[in-house]
């Protein structure tokens, strides 16, 4: 599904997968995995391949210099994800987020 949102006069998209499509994703080790939740919920369990950054920040992920790289973003329901990821993709970064809850699927 692919998310838009109109902000600041741009229009913003990235695409959107469910907690469990995300796992699939990130255990392909095609995308650079972003877990924004905090490092306490981090450390009970995360998907395969992420870096704990708790509320990260568009100059964060800048440091990496992997723009032309594919992010997957997730948070604890979805608002981090999706905030950073309407500012990312407005920068030209390919980027998924999750939508929903991935607890869910890391039990």
């Amino acid at each position: 599904m692919m998310h838009k949102i109109k902000e600041k006069g741009f229009m913003n998209h990235f695409k959107i997968v469910t907690p469990r499509e995300a796992v699939k994703l990130a255990a392909t080790g095609n995308y650079v995995v972003i877990d924004l939740r905090e490092k306490e919920e981090y450390e009970k369990g995360h998907l395969e391949y992420a870096v704990s950054m708790p509320d990260a920040k568009v100059n964060e992920i800048e440091k990496y210099n992997l723009k032309n790289k594919q992010w997957l973003l997730y948070c604890s329901r979805g608002n981090l994800s999706f905030r950073l990821a309407s500012k990312l993709t407005r920068m030209g970064y390919q980027v998924w987020a999750v939508g929903g809850p991935i607890d869910e699927v890391l039990k």
